[in-house]
């Protein structure tokens, strides 16, 4: 998009290595894509909705009570993983990061740009799914009721 020219920090895809055609090109759609999300994530919150670190599935199960899962929420982060293109991977995440958005569920956008790379190579989207899948069922609410917020608090001030 023109509105971005310079101000994406796409110039850095060049200044420090020269990609060929086909992996810049993965390159700069992946990094789009992350900004965008995170411009939907952020909106108008007081507080920062990148945290690094925060792994899609985590952030996904903490959209679910303590020890359930939400089959509605559960049903949206099963049609991410079953995306076919990165078009549709983008469409689905951008459901799940409204979702995120509404609760104040932080995500790593660096991460995700890096995943939303590799997703387009040959077998990178299994290799993707699994991590989401891993960091979604590893994830573990803390046991003391302020942690999570105190926890994004001290990140996101460091």
């Amino acid at each position: 998009m023109p509105e971005l020219w310079g101000k994406a920090g796409i110039e850095r895809l060049y200044s420090d290595q020269h990609l060929p055609e086909r992996q810049a090109t993965r390159a700069e759609l992946a990094l789009f894509a992350a900004i965008t999300l995170y411009a939907l994530h952020q909106q108008s919150k007081p507080i920062p909705m990148h945290r690094a670190g925060a792994e899609l599935g985590a952030a996904v199960r903490q959209l679910m009570p303590k020890g359930s899962l939400d089959e509605p929420i559960r049903k949206h982060f099963v049609r991410l993983g079953t995306a076919t293109t990165p078009a549709v991977l983008i469409d689905r995440l951008r459901h799940l990061i409204i979702l995120l958005g509404n609760a104040s569920i932080p995500l790593d956008y660096g991460v995700l740009a890096r995943q939303l790379y590799q997703a387009q190579s040959p077998d990178g989207l299994r290799r993707v799914r699994q991590r989401w899948g891993r960091s979604f069922h590893s994830y573990r609410p803390s046991s003391r009721p302020d942690a999570d917020t105190a926890a994004s608090s001290d990140k996101d001030t460091q």
